[in-house]
């Protein structure tokens, strides 16, 4: 399961878009 990257990936997203 790649469940880490995925939450690598939206909590890259989601700094991009709170900041």
């Amino acid at each position: 399961m790649s469940t880490s990257r995925l939450g690598v990936i939206l909590q890259s997203i989601f700094n991009y878009m709170y900041h």
